[in-house]
């Protein structure tokens, strides 16, 4: 009997089920999905947070490079050069003033002093860019040589004077680039301009001399009357990229003439190369402020947000300081003189107090104005990148992977004073002479330091390690977000299509799921699948059209010109109902890009209820790739990009909720709370789409003109991104566009 009770008790024990152990991993996935709004509102905050902590999180600058040595030599640029420098300054000013032809006197200068110290010199000619919507290139480069000389006006042929000394101790395998911009205005050399290029022949020649060189130096006179980058852009493409002209004896001698006035022989057009470029530095005298003390800024941002090696910056930074001089970056007047930002910053100096009296290690020291200045420095250096345009002559040596930075030496002094450009002399080129000694000393490329950062200061920096938190934050409320609307998706399937109207609103707190023995599997569901469909449809059709969109400007540019040639009007009159051709341009294209999208989407199939959600989770994902993407093209963009379009895709919802469903149990489950959270993500949503911000925009261009003249400017801005291949033209016609435009279709759906 025993024996029987005990098999019984075995056979129940066996056919107990068992039940399933909940996986920790399982079980917190599902509550950060569960309250996976509260999560994101944390998470974009905190991202928020932390961007306002950058100037805090920053580090103090230091020298990686051992080899680099900043001020162990003795400097050799006396006040005696800074002398020669100063009547150098009188005899070019001579020459130009006695000459009918500026640009060719500064040549004949140029060339007479190269010559009489043994340099190699010679002249490269480059053409001025083509009007960046001529064609349908986006990375445009520098235009090749005419082929016809004899056709080509003056004005449109730019002349770079260049001389190279070889080092003396070396095999000529590497060389280092210092290049002097200039221009003349009305056929007069100004006198930073005048300062700038007898600097430059003074310190040419003192490298002339010297036997501690173990790199060539090349000096590039730049011809800036279209701009310095243009100018330093295409003899860096004719230097790493060597062409083959095929110029006639006739076109030769021309071209001879025309830009010689009969210096020397032709071999003086024979382009000349040194060796591999290790570095470049870009240096110019700019009038200040009178009176104001005498002061460096560094340009450091190249094209797309990219950043010379920290070393070189840290070099100049080190010797300035050594020599006393003032140093600084760029930054943006209004948000330094920002009274919000001021109290921000007496908030933080008066935590980093409290936190040093609670424990030592906690504290920081930081006042208001330091952070003010700290943090107006690192949204200059946010927008430069941003832009995607380089600050200076010196991003056309980041195209070749080439550290380089502009100083521009702003002088507060009388320019025409004798002592005063003795004494300025002196101190600017000791500086640059010190920056050269270190990149003399380098035995390779830079390397050792940052490539990646962002500077809050000359001596502050935020690494990579520190930037990217924001960034991430940020990011991480977008896939929160499409895992939470995929997981109502599938239990409206699990559910039916009956009982949808309970799980299809994702801001309902009290939707549950009844207990079914014949849940189907969600991939077997063909509701589910054919509401995904109709969402990559719509998907699709936007992002296509985007792209469409991206290519527009060349041809609205081409239309706009066929119709002033056929209404014979000239560019600068208006064609059309009072627009300018650059207001007009605008218009139109404002117009098919605000239009097109709306009118595409009126032919798709009629959306069914809960369509909208999968079409929000498709954006959410898109959205986080766009950004991730531009977060390796250029972090700058993607994080203001982030700031913006996280909280447009994020609350977008349909408008119909706010008002309640459309029966009387699913207005009871929506609380007051849920209204007042859709109302405002509808705002947010408004906010974020492309008219508003267009508006905006477009506002903020007008400055007290006429409303022609912001889409006048606006074109200006569009041409200059297209013009740079900025990563913001990128994001704004791949990314932002359709992502806004979807936020807009799931508002009124």
């Amino acid at each position: 009997m025993d024996t029987c009770c005990s098999t019984m008790a075995a056979m129940a024990d066996a056919t107990t089920v068992r039940k399933p152990r909940v996986r920790a991993l399982r079980w917190l996935a599902g509550i950060v999905i569960r309250y996976s709004q509260i999560m994101s509102g944390i998470c974009y905050t905190a991202g928020l947070i932390t961007v306002f902590l950058l100037p805090v999180l920053s580090k103090p600058t230091y020298i990686s490079e051992n080899a680099l040595m900043p001020g162990s030599a003795n400097s050799v640029f006396t006040p005696k050069s800074a002398t020669d420098a100063r009547l150098i300054a009188e005899e070019l000013h001579n020459m130009v003033a006695e000459s009918s032809d500026g640009y060719m006197a500064v040549r004949k200068w140029a060339i007479n002093r190269m010559s009489a110290i043994g340099a190699d010199f010679y002249l490269h000619t480059f053409t001025h860019r083509e009007k960046p919507f001529t064609s349908m290139r986006f990375f445009s480069s520098p235009q090749q040589m005419p082929r016809n000389w004899n056709s080509t006006r003056d004005g449109d042929l730019g002349v770079n004077t260049v001389g190279i000394i070889k080092a003396p101790r070396a095999e000529g395998n590497e060389a280092v680039v210092l290049v002097t911009p200039f221009t003349l205005d009305g056929g007069k050399l100004s006198s930073a301009d005048k300062l700038t290029l007898s600097f430059g022949m003074a310190l040419f020649e003192l490298y002339g001399s010297a036997n501690w060189l173990a790199r060539d130096v090349i000096w590039v006179l730049a011809d800036a009357r279209c701009d310095s980058h243009t100018a330093v852009a295409a003899w860096l493409e004719e230097y790493h990229e060597p062409k083959l002209h095929f110029l006639s004896a006739a076109e030769l001698a021309h071209l001879y003439g025309q830009i010689t006035d009969g210096m020397g022989d032709a071999s003086v057009l024979e382009f000349k190369r040194a060796g591999f470029i290790s570095a470049g530095l870009v240096f110019q005298v700019s009038a200040g402020n009178r009176g104001q003390v005498d002061s460096i800024k560094v340009s450091a941002e190249g094209p797309n947000g990219q950043m010379p090696n920290l070393d070189l910056i840290n070099i100049i930074n080190t010797l300035a300081q050594w020599r006393r001089l003032n140093i600084h970056l760029d930054d943006i007047i209004g948000v330094r003189e920002s009274a919000l930002l001021r109290g921000l910053g007496g908030v933080i100096e008066n935590i980093g107090y409290i936190a040093g009296k609670v424990h030592g290690d906690w504290g920081f020291v930081m006042s208001a104005s330091s952070y003010v200045e700290s943090f107006a420095t690192l949204c200059a250096s946010f927008l430069n990148q941003a832009i995607g345009r380089s600050t200076g002559a010196h991003g056309a040596f980041r195209d070749y992977q080439i550290d380089a930075v502009t100083l521009n030496m702003f002088a507060g002094g009388d320019l025409e004073s004798s002592s005063y450009q003795i004494d300025l002399f002196t101190r600017y080129g000791r500086l640059v002479e010190g920056v050269m000694r270190s990149v003399n000393n380098l035995l390779e490329k830079f390397h050792q330091s940052f490539f990646l950062y962002l500077l809050c200061s000359p001596s502050k920096f935020v690494s990579v390690g520190l930037y990217m938190i924001p960034l991430g934050l940020l990011l991480i409320t977008l896939p929160l977000g499409a895992a939470a609307l995929n997981s109502a998706l599938n239990k409206a399937d699990e559910i039916g299509p009956t009982s949808d109207s309970q799980v299809l609103n994702p801001h309902s707190t009290n939707a549950s799921i009844p207990k079914s023995t014949t849940t189907k599997v969600v991939g077997e569901s063909k509701e589910n699948a054919g509401r995904w469909r109709r969402a990559i449809l719509v998907v699709s059709v936007v992002q296509l059209l985007a792209f469409v969109i991206a290519l527009l400007p060349p041809i609205v540019s081409s239309f706009v010109d066929i119709l002033e040639t056929s209404l014979a009007s000239s560019t600068t009159s208006t064609p059309v109902g009072g627009f300018t051709s650059a207001s007009l341009r605008m218009l139109l294209w404002a117009v098919v890009a605000l239009v097109s999208p709306f009118v595409a989407l009126s032919f798709l199939p009629s959306a069914e209820p809960g369509d909208w959600m999968a079409v929000k989770a498709l954006v959410l994902g898109i959205s986080t790739i766009g950004l991730v993407v531009m977060s390796q093209v250029d972090f700058a963009v993607s994080l203001i990009g982030a700031v913006v379009l996280v909280p447009t895709c994020l609350c977008t919802s349909p408008m119909r909720d706010i008002w309640g469903s459309s029966t009387k149990a699913q207005q009871k489950e929506q609380s007051f709370l849920g209204r007042i959270s859709l109302f405002l993500g509808i705002i947010v949503t408004i906010l974020g789409s492309p008219p508003v911000l267009l508006a905006a925009v477009a506002a903020f261009l007008l400055d007290n003109s006429h409303w022609i003249v912001s889409f006048e400017r606006l074109w200006e801005w569009t041409e200059l991104l297209w013009s740079g291949g900025s990563a913001l033209y990128i994001f704004i016609m791949i990314v932002y566009l359709p992502s806004s435009y979807l936020s807009i279709y799931i508002l009124f759906s």
